[in-house]
């Protein structure tokens, strides 16, 4: 197994969501909670590749209150992303 990235001490990962589809691609989301910020993470890792570098979806708005991050890929590994507010 690989690993994406080492979070720092004061990081904490949740809800995470991986996808795999039918030709090898897949792709992970998170959120990444430190003691000043919310957000939501992505990697993608293409069929025999190594995962690529986190890439940070979005920051945490206290107007949507983001949570729960889902994933999906079509067929050509082209990701899908969503997630709930808490409006």
């Amino acid at each position: 197994m690989e690993t994406i990235f080492l979070p720092t001490a004061d990081t904490t990962l949740g809800n995470l969501n991986i996808a795999i589809n039918h030709d090898g691609h897949a792709a992970a989301i998170w959120t990444e909670t430190d003691a000043t910020s919310i957000s939501i993470a992505t990697s993608l890792q293409l069929p025999a590749a190594p995962w690529a570098l986190k890439e940070k979806v979005t920051e945490f708005d206290p107007a949507t209150m983001l949570h729960m991050p889902l994933i999906a890929l079509y067929e050509d590994g082209t990701p899908v992303i969503a997630w709930s507010t808490m409006l």
